[in-house]
């Protein structure tokens, strides 16, 4: 499993950071562009795992970061927001700095985890499928997205 580690420039950077080392570990990027990333990767055995990321900033209020999504497919015509079986709302988020930032990601075919230190506090996310204790019938589509914060 591909561990990565180094300093990004400002929460824009994260982005392009995670999309990089995601696309060089198999995830295919459906949608890169304007804050937006979209990806999906196929985990053993053949279960498809879609997540999505986008830069959020409210500059007055000094707020910068990333929303976190997860889907069950993907649609090109709609927002990133509305794919198949998003987080309606209240979706996580992962709150980060407009400056730079210590950064340590995880990246595999099932999920990307990573961490970001902001000054003196560590935010962290989880996205993807995880291994539950339980029957593949309770759980046939496993996934979490996890982040250190929520829109609301």
């Amino acid at each position: 499993m591909p561990f990565y580690t180094g300093t990004v420039n400002d929460y824009i950077d994260a982005l392009a950071r995670i999309s990089t080392h995601a696309t060089d570990n198999g995830w295919t990027a459906l949608r890169d562009s304007g804050g937006e990333l979209i990806l999906k990767s196929t985990a053993p055995p053949n279960t498809d795992v879609y997540i999505g990321f986008k830069t959020y900033s409210v500059p007055n209020s000094g707020a910068f970061g990333l929303h976190l999504q997860g889907y069950i497919g993907y649609n090109a015509s709609v927002a990133w927001h509305q794919q198949p079986r998003a987080i309606p709302n209240a979706y996580p988020s992962l709150p980060l700095l407009s400056s730079a930032m210590p950064y340590w990601l995880s990246v595999d075919a099932r999920r990307i985890t990573g961490v970001f230190r902001c000054g003196s506090t560590y935010q962290s996310f989880y996205m993807g499928l995880y291994l539950p204790y339980a029957y593949p019938n309770q759980y046939p589509y496993p996934l979490f997205i996890g982040g250190s914060a929520d829109t609301d």
